[in-house]
């Protein structure tokens, strides 16, 4: 997976007529704070997942045990 840093600090090579190198480091400066923002978003998703996962399954146990001890 490519990491935020890894856009900030991408490099690229001039061709024979070059490129206007402010409109390419302001494109990879827009790029890169939309995935940076992006990426903390997915690991707050992901470790929200995993709480909501992780209570699941104890709701789970406990309703097991629930209902076991009705019959």
């Amino acid at each position: 997976m490519v990491q935020p840093l890894d856009i900030k600090t991408q490099k690229f090579k001039k061709g024979l007529f070059g490129y206007k190198t402010i409109d390419v480091d302001g494109f990879v400066d827009s790029v890169y704070r939309a995935y940076d923002e992006l990426f903390k978003e997915h690991a707050e998703l992901k470790e929200n997942n995993e709480k909501l996962n992780a209570a699941l399954q104890e709701n789970r146990l406990k309703m097991f045990d629930m209902e076991n001890k009705i019959r």
